[in-house]
């Protein structure tokens, strides 16, 4: 599954869906929405659970955010302490970090599910609809859609923004796949600065 945010244009049959386009696959539905002039794309996803009809929408952050929340500490009071010093100056971070720790999806939470596409479980920013039917509101995806990628887009944002400062947690990486979590970030940050500060809202 693509990253929410993708230097190339999606491959593949897409329809028409508001100011993006969207597939259809065996295993999820893929948005895609235009950055402005970056030459970037948001991308989201549907799925349902599996034997279930819950669904979930879902931007994957998993390139820039998976050794931030979920490194395997040697220590676990260091998981706690590094996450509030992460969260402490990133309102966004820490909006979607609390919901995670209350295992609530409003707005929106970290959650590693499996992406079909290579097997493997990657972090998505996630939130549930519940049951879709045909007595909805006709918008109510749209709303889902839109709140998704703004939030995630902000989380993003706000991450090249204040990037994180390695000396102020030296002291909380003790462990090797805690500097390779942070350091993968700041490489992240790097690579995609410049699309970040060219582009523009999905919405």
């Amino acid at each position: 599954m693509r990253p929410f945010l993708d230097r190339r244009r999606g491959e593949g049959v897409y329809e028409p869906y508001g100011p993006g386009r969207v597939r259809e696959t065996s295993c999820y539905l893929e948005f895609e929405f235009p950055l402005g002039d970056a030459d970037a794309y948001a991308v989201l996803y549907m799925t349902t659970k599996t034997l279930g009809k819950e669904i979930y929408l879902q931007a994957n952050v998993d390139e820039v955010f998976a050794g931030l929340i979920w490194p395997p500490f040697e220590v676990h009071e260091h998981r706690e302490v590094f996450l509030r010093e992460l969260v402490r100056i990133r309102p966004v971070f820490a909006q979607v970090v609390a919901a995670t720790a209350r295992d609530r999806f409003d707005p929106a939470q970290f959650l590693f599910m499996l992406d079909p596409d290579v097997g493997s479980s990657k972090l998505f920013v996630t939130t549930a609809l519940g049951n879709i039917s045909d007595t909805d509101p006709p918008d109510r995806l749209n709303r889902a859609i839109v709140g998704l990628a703004t939030l995630t887009y902000d989380l993003l944002v706000e991450l090249t923004a204040i990037p994180v400062n390695v000396n102020r947690v030296a002291a909380l990486m003790t462990s090797a796949d805690v500097r390779r979590g942070v350091n993968r970030a700041l490489r992240w940050v790097d690579a995609n600065k410049e699309v970040l500060i060219n582009s523009v809202k999905p919405f």
